[in-house]
């Protein structure tokens, strides 16, 4: 039986057969000591929906000790989730994402026009990392002209962490780990926070929403929690659809008849978006820990265990998904995959991702009849993550529709 280490780059491009072979022998596996790896689809939702077992303390990260005022909703559980996803869901109600239709299309339009004239692009970068990135920043509030500064930020502690040392961004985005990227976006964040604050600067965006917010008990939040909850948002808006558009495109580069289907076929698009969703999960796992000692599968779990939930694994289990390695965008349970969780903290930015690949794809396939990959390019090269998983460059060429 193999090992499968999801800190362990060798699993980085294809992890796949590792965890068909766990799957079907040791469902939840120990990976190393105090760290056990949760592979079957009804096992995954078991630890996802039992949070009083399985605690999401430390988010995305094998630690537990993350400072109190920095702590995300994606580490957070029982009252305290409550609180912040209540925050969370009423200054991104699904009005405010379709409130940005337009400039999202707008900025689609730009990016894909933007290439046609090369014939050529990295579509990883010059389209997937920027389209979320801009989108996200303009809801929280960030400048025109600030966008590639605060942007360059967040790259900066994307490229720092280290999976394979266990340093994940939760690690430096809540401060447990120092880095000089993260004093800079907070403190910009904080500017912000103040001209809301103080009526300097009257804007509908999310920072003038979580400042005017107030819970059950009539009580603000600070401008640190407000801080860290932005950090979240920014990550979780920008990588997670990053990762998705890349996944697709990674998808339909390798299948010209797909693609020429979907052309043909606008009504695919949204499946097509679900099945790559199921296909390459854009988050891989998620981390919770052992509350306390408790048995799974007859694997016997101690308290302050971590578990890894492995989501990219449960949504190609084939006792829910037939012949799950293929690529079906009329697989007639696609509404199954647990791409952006299941339970108390499903994705409240789901909607805003399907939006944002939607209206990308739907542009590139008006503008671009067919593409394939530059000689020699791959479209196995993934980013060096434990928790999200998609293409670090897609080089492609391409012919341009005509009108």
């Amino acid at each position: 039986m193999a090992v499968f280490n999801p800190f362990d780059p060798a699993f980085a491009d294809d992890p796949f057969d590792a965890l068909a072979e766990l799957r079907s022998g040791c469902p939840v596996a120990e990976a190393m000591p105090g760290l056990h790896v949760v592979a079957r689809y009804e096992d995954c939702v078991h630890v996802l929906r039992d949070w009083p077992s399985f605690s999401s303390a430390g988010g995305g990260s094998l630690a537990t000790d993350m400072p109190p005022d920095t702590i995300t909703i994606n580490a957070t559980d029982g009252p305290w989730h409550v609180r912040l996803r209540r925050m969370l869901q009423s200054v991104l109600r699904p009005v405010h994402f379709l409130e940005q239709t337009d400039f999202i299309q707008e900025k689609s339009v730009e990016l894909v026009e933007a290439i046609l004239p090369a014939g050529k692009a990295d579509l990883v970068s010059d389209i997937a990392h920027k389209l979320p990135a801009r989108v996200i920043l303009k809801m929280i509030g960030v400048d025109d002209d600030d966008y590639v500064k605060v942007r360059g930020w967040t790259q900066e502690v994307e490229d720092s962490a280290d999976p394979e040392h266990g340093v994940s961004m939760a690690d430096l985005y809540s401060r447990r780990i120092p880095h000089p990227a993260v004093d800079a976006f907070d403190d910009y964040m904080q500017l912000l926070i103040e001209d809301r604050r103080s009526g300097k600067v009257k804007a509908d965006d999310l920072v003038t929403r979580m400042v005017g917010f107030e819970d059950e008990d009539g009580q603000p939040f600070t401008d640190s929690e407000i801080r860290s909850q932005l950090g979240f948002v920014l990550i979780a808006g920008n990588h997670t659809t990053g990762n998705l558009i890349g996944n697709l495109f990674s998808v339909l580069v390798k299948d010209p008849e797909l693609y020429a289907r979907l052309r043909a076929d606008r009504g695919l698009v949204d499946q097509a978006i679900e099945e790559s969703l199921r296909f390459d999960s854009p988050v891989q796992g998620v981390f919770r820990t052992v509350v306390s000692d408790i048995d799974l599968q007859q694997v016997a779990l101690e308290h302050s265990n971590k578990v890894v939930v492995q989501l990219q694994s449960a949504n190609r289990d084939s006792t829910l998904f037939d012949d799950p390695d293929r690529f079906d965008p009329e697989r007639p349970n696609l509404d199954k995959h647990i791409a952006f969780g299941y339970g108390v903290h499903f994705c409240i930015g789901a909607p805003l991702s399907r939006l944002e690949a939607r209206l990308v794809l739907n542009t590139f396939l008006d503008r671009v009849e067919s593409f394939s990959l530059l000689d020699g390019a791959s479209t196995t090269v993934t980013t060096r993550s434990v928790v999200n998983r998609g293409p670090s460059s897609l080089p492609v060429q391409f012919t341009v529709a005509h009108p």
